[in-house]
């Protein structure tokens, strides 16, 4: 078998290499059936013989949140068959569990120590482990939706934006199925003395 090959090719030179054991995922396989040199290149960080490019770019944050979106429809399908499914990768049991210290040194790793909203170096005890989608706004308290970001002015900003974005959301569904905050005032008079009843 062809692809077994190539598979195990990469297996072998990944275990191979001098350093810690380096551990593949799913998308790393898939990578390389498709493309053999994203895998020498993703070896040759692994053993540090070449730097991870560090762009961030907004357009490839919009796909790793539709990614997730399918995949939570496709779990909630899954689940609405009957079927049996068991989460495995995430931050925490609740959406208010707190970010493991572990998981927020592999985000800070993963922006190599730089804010991705103003591109400053971030300092220790200066920055929080932010959600790129809030969770008030849909995000999942996955490790795939964080990022660090330095605490002011762009975590400050962010919360601000994140609260906002909420509010006018939430109006604009409250307006769509006619719950609107009932009036207050239910009668007043005009300029010219009339008395007006809602």
């Amino acid at each position: 078998m062809r692809v077994a090959g190539r598979v195990q090719v990469a297996l072998a030179l990944a275990m191979r290499s001098g350093r810690e054991t380096i551990h593949l995922t799913a998308s790393d396989l898939v990578g390389h059936l498709n493309c053999r040199y994203l895998t020498a290149l993703d070896l040759a960080v692994a053993r540090g013989e070449a730097a991870k490019p560090s762009v961030w770019d907004p357009v490839l944050e919009i796909l790793v949140e539709r990614g997730a979106r399918h995949e939570k429809a496709y779990i909630d399908h899954l689940k609405s068959q009957g079927h049996a499914v068991s989460v495995i990768d995430g931050v925490g049991a609740t959406d208010d569990a707190p970010v493991p210290r572990r998981v927020m040194l592999r985000v800070f790793e993963r922006a190599q120590g730089i804010c991705p909203k103003c591109t400053r170096k971030l300092h220790p005890d200066h920055w929080d482990c932010d959600h790129i989608i809030a969770i008030i706004n849909g995000g999942e308290n996955r490790e795939s939706n964080l990022q660090p970001l330095c605490n002011t002015p762009c975590h400050s900003k962010k919360t601000k934006d994140d609260v906002r974005i909420k509010s006018r959301s939430a109006s604009i569904r409250k307006n769509r199925t006619g719950l609107r905050k009932p009036r207050t005032i239910t009668r007043w008079r005009k300029f010219n003395g009339d008395v007006v009843i809602a």
